[in-house]
């Protein structure tokens, strides 16, 4: 287990980057206010504005200030810019001439504008969307109609509420989360707004009518709170920062489409634990969360993540089984590095087991063919040579690779595998992973840099040992990633030994010289196994370079390959073609192999289309019409005929 001797909360940002220093935070957001209220006190009161009166200037003073505005934006032009795109409804002119007022001051400047028009800003957004319902209220039938309406809102006694984001809907009983108490300082730590709800005024002085779902800096979305939306606009600390937050909020998602909470239900699930903070007075574990990168990671009381968070007990459980290796893996590691080729050799020649078993997972068996799919990639590894399955789609090439993984691990233990899929499948993959290979730690390697980088600190290897001269023992036993993050981090690839490397949709590998070939080639890997569709799809070049990808030895010229099969003009040359093929190639179509598939039925379902989406086409058709009479008006005038 990972155990950090520190004894204060400001070690964290070791292990998490987004762990928050709070009392270094609180310093710096404290100081930058005091500079602040600095600026702010060398604004002179008589130069207040007055409001109403630019709201309602003259034609005579509104170009006055249009030429006091133009010589203000070269003094002000970011902030002004910036202003702009806050408020677009407001002229540019008084936009200028407010901030000039204001001697560049964003924040009073804001808090001036917002006083101009604040009931009017997305008024025109709310009202095409209120127009949008109206027309499908009347296409849908009165009961869905007032179903739909009903749906997502919450009554005076908070029973719940419903987030309406697309067609998916998400139901929270009004006790998820606790209500912010009112003296609380963190004000200044909220990352997001995740929702809203209405609440009841309890006397007349009572002007708030609405609270907040708040997601805060390093804190995961099971501590969200409600916070009174006066609250954050009052706030000393986040300034005009906090009211222009909640204005853009609700601009976004009005108040007359009804209370809406965006948080899914996989974000409070813990999908896995891997760090472990031995504190005085309790115990922390560091959480990744369902559907949520590296970089989003938190700490969490462990206490509270076996007992109380959803899966934080077979997370726990989890995290106690994979840390239990780590000496044995360390040991491991020696061996590894102490290795010769011929040891390499010797480990995948002499592996006598099986290559497949009866059952993978709690109850998945492969087919008949693809037992003969995997034993045969497994009899190549063994021969020392790469392969590549090119079964037509939808005969199970992911499960044979995932059976033909869980033989590399057993036949070299402590070296992982690397797969590496498009960006589109790699959340089928992982699900995949998990059902045929529970046993195997998957570790996901995509995300932002910051959330990639965290992942190979403390989810690739084990922690260090006491003995700094000993190798960090390999945590991963398969570490699935993309073709974009193997150029992005190809250094940090190619510091590991890898047993066995899988690229789905090899095709990508076609292109002769391509990057994305030159840096997989260049990564320490035992075994390659290639996934593929169309193998054979183009010319004999494509073809040479994923056979030189599987097996640079023996196709390392690819002008000798085109010489030799280049024309496939004679019968003789696609026989020595095949022949050649034979060893490396498996390629299988289902009337060959899968008998029980059912006929393939088509069926048509017609959709209307969308209203904007039937007068967009009728514009443009109408203006394709308009376009071609012109040209054929325009050729008639051209053509002149000769005259006699």
């Amino acid at each position: 287990m990972l155990l950090i001797t520190a004894t204060r909360r400001r070690e964290f940002h070791v292990l998490a980057p987004n762990f928050e220093i709070r009392d270094d935070l609180a310093r710096d957001r404290s100081r930058a206010h005091i500079a602040t209220q600095r600026t702010n006190a060398r604004v002179r009161t008589t130069e207040r504005i007055d409001v109403v009166g630019v709201a309602m200037m003259d034609a005579t003073t509104g170009a006055a200030v249009g030429r006091q505005a133009r010589v203000t934006r070269p003094m002000y032009r970011t902030e002004l810019k910036s202003l702009e795109r806050a408020f677009q409804e407001l002229d540019s002119n008084v936009i200028a001439s407010v901030l000039e007022r204001r001697q560049g001051n964003v924040d009073l400047a804001a808090a001036d504008l917002l006083e101009l028009k604040p009931s009017k800003i997305g008024a025109k957004r709310a009202k095409d969307e209120r127009g949008e319902r109206e027309f499908w209220t009347e296409v849908l039938d009165d009961a869905s109609a007032s179903a739909s309406a009903e749906d997502g809102s919450m009554d005076s006694s908070g029973e719940f509420v419903r987030s309406r984001k697309g067609a998916k809907s998400y139901e929270w009983g009004s006790e998820q989360w606790a209500l912010e108490p009112s003296e609380s300082v963190r004000l200044g730590d909220v990352e997001l707004i995740v929702g809203w709800r209405s609440v009841e005024r309890v006397g007349e002085s009572d002007v708030d009518d609405a609270e907040v779902l708040i997601k805060w800096r390093g804190v995961s979305y099971a501590h969200c709170t409600w916070v009174r939306t006066s609250a954050i606009e009052n706030d000393v600390a986040t300034g005009m920062h906090g009211k222009m937050r909640v204005g853009r909020y609700f601009e976004k998602f009005p108040k007359a489409d009804g209370p809406r909470v965006d948080v899914k239900p996989d974000y409070l699930v813990v999908s896995r634990v891997f760090a472990k903070f031995e504190e005085l007075e309790q115990t922390l574990v560091c959480v990744k969360w369902m559907n949520m990168s590296y970089d989003e990671t938190t700490w969490e009381n462990a206490e509270y993540v076996r007992n109380v968070a959803k899966g934080g007990a077979a997370a726990m459980d989890e995290f106690e089984r994979v840390h239990s290796k780590a000496s044995s893996a360390t040991a491991r590691q020696a061996e590894i590095d102490g290795e010769t080729e011929e040891d390499v050799v010797k480990a995948w020649s002499t592996y006598a087991e099986e290559p497949t078993l009866d059952k993978y997972g709690s109850s998945d068996a492969l087919r008949s063919y693809q037992v003969e799919g995997v034993k045969w990639m497994a009899f190549n590894f063994k021969a020392g040579r790469g392969c590549i399955l090119g079964d037509e789609m939808g005969l199970g090439k992911t499960a044979q690779a995932l059976a033909l993984i869980n033989h590399c691990l057993r036949v070299r233990p402590g070296l992982p595998v690397l797969i590496v899929v498009p960006l589109s499948t790699i959340v089928n993959w992982e699900r995949e992973a998990k059902r045929w290979i529970p046993e195997a730690y998957l570790v996901p390697h995509v995300g932002k840099q910051a959330g990639r980088d965290f992942a190979r600190e403390h989810d690739w290897y084990f922690p260090q040992s006491e003995d700094p001269s000993a190798p960090r023992g390999m945590k991963a036993n398969v570490v699935l990633t993309t073709y974009e993050t193997i150029t992005a981090d190809r250094s940090s690839f190619a510091k590991v030994k890898w047993s066995t490397i899988v690229v789905d949709e090899a095709h990508r590998l076609k292109r002769v010289g391509g990057k994305l070939g030159n840096d997989l080639g260049s990564l320490s890997v035992e075994r390659v196994c290639l996934l593929t569709g169309t193998p054979l799809q183009n010319n004999t070049t494509e073809l040479w370079s994923l056979l030189n990808f599987v097996d640079a030895k023996h196709f390392s010229n690819s002008e000798d390959f085109e010489a030799a099969f280049g024309g496939m003009a004679k019968a003789a040359q696609v026989e020595r073609l095949q022949k050649v093929l034979g060893p490396y190639i498996l390629r299988r179509l289902k009337q060959d192999v899968e008998q029980k598939l059912p006929p393939r039925s088509e069926t048509l379902v017609e959709c209307e289309l969308a209203p904007y989406k039937r007068s967009a086409i009728a514009r443009y058709s109408s203006a394709i019409s308009v376009s071609c009479a012109k040209d054929a008006t325009q050729r008639k005038t051209l053509v002149t005929l000769p005259t006699s």
